[in-house]
């Protein structure tokens, strides 16, 4: 092992340790505010990137069932990363609404947020698109199959992780 595998590891330890010191001090969502290109996307066997903000009425609705299909299929061991993609209109807004969410996202000013919504033909919020690693769209609008799944058991939604990152 070299000396710049040395510093690598070690950075990524001070990243670690650094996001888990946020999230205990610095509230709900601090660490998980990150760039398109971080780590744990990467990984990801499926990314849904959740376009969706806190003014809308329907994004309210789903955003409580999105965080309960995410956390049953993730504690199943079926790993699907989600992106919060914001459309608020400030960082406070975005911040405020993303404490009842338990994945990651992007800045409301992130310049990604046009590039990734146009990408994925976004026109109206909320809007769940789905992608393996890679890039391949499995589901360019996920939002209807994560409804008819929530409420039933783990093992059907799993199987609608399951099939995204197949």
């Amino acid at each position: 092992m070299g000396l710049s595998d040395v510093i690598h590891k070690a950075k990524d330890k001070v990243h670690h340790v650094k996001e888990k010191v946020e999230s205990k001090l610095g509230g709900p969502g601090m660490g998980r505010v990150v760039d398109v290109s971080d780590k744990r996307l990467a990984k990801a066997p499926a990314v849904a990137y959740y376009f969706s903000a806190s003014w809308c009425p329907p994004c309210r609705q789903f955003t409580p069932q999105l965080a309960q299909f995410y956390n049953t299929v993730n504690a199943s061991g079926t790993q699907v990363e989600v992106l919060f993609v914001p459309s608020d209109r400030d960082e406070e807004s975005t911040e405020e609404y993303f404490k009842k969410m338990p994945w990651l996202r992007l800045r409301h000013d992130d310049a990604n947020v046009a590039v990734l919504k146009s990408q994925y033909g976004v026109s109206g919020i909320p809007h769940l698109a789905v992608v393996r690693r890679g890039g391949q769209v499995v589901e360019a609008n996920a939002r209807g199959s994560v409804m008819a799944v929530v409420g039933q058991s783990a093992s059907a939604q799993s199987a609608l992780a399951k099939r995204w990152a197949a």
